[in-house]
This record gives structure tokens, sequence and C-alpha cells, in this order.
């Protein structure tokens, strides 16, 4: 089976998925362009994120105080930023990278 193939299948196991990953949807389409990267060691990092998060986020909190915390959390915290200086560079459109240089465009800084 080809590389693309694969990588065809990978996405539509993850679609048919019953809680539909947006990190590890946006990882496997980083594989068309890093094809190195370990999807399941790139997913660890989002899930260190979210244990992070998990513990600071009370269940009874309001969306607004959710946001807020994962905001300050994010671009605060961990200097997460959008790339004003090269918008258009690809690097922004793959979230491994967007994870890696805490930098990208705003679709991928919303994953």
């Amino acid at each position: 089976m080809g590389a693309g193939l694969k990588l065809l299948c990978r996405i539509q196991t993850e679609l048919n998925n019953t809680s539909v990953s947006l990190a590890a949807l946006g990882l496997l389409v980083s594989t068309l362009e890093y094809p190195e990267i370990n999807v399941d060691d790139e997913l660890a990092s989002f899930t260190q994120l979210e244990s992070v998060l998990s513990r600071r986020i009370q269940s009874n909190s309001s969306l607004l105080q959710k946001l807020n915390e994962i905001s300050e959390y994010f671009f605060s915290e961990l200097r997460f930023s959008g790339n004003v200086k090269n918008y258009y560079d690809h690097k922004n459109s793959f979230i491994n990278e967007v994870l890696n240089r805490s930098q990208g465009i705003p679709i991928t800084l919303a994953i």
C-alpha cells in the first residue's frame, strides 16, 4: 500500500472514531510535508497540554472563564502567537510546526 493510501486510511479511521481528534487529523495532514513525524509521539504533546488545562479549568466554570484560562495558558504562559512577520510561511499550516515553534496562523492556533 502506498504512503498516500495509507494516509487516507488513517484519516478515514480517525473520522470514523466517535470522538474525532482535530489534533490527530492535523498531524496526519502534517505527514504529507513531514513524513518522518511520529503522530503518536506528537499527540502525546497535546495530551500534556490538555492535562495541564484540565487541572486548571473547573467543570462548573462558565464558557467565558474556560476560554480565558485557555487563552492565558497558551498566549501568556506558553507564548503562542500569530506569525505576523511571515503569515504565508507554509510552516504556519502544519500543526506539528505550530506546536514546536509556538507560532502559526489562527486556524492552526485554534486546534
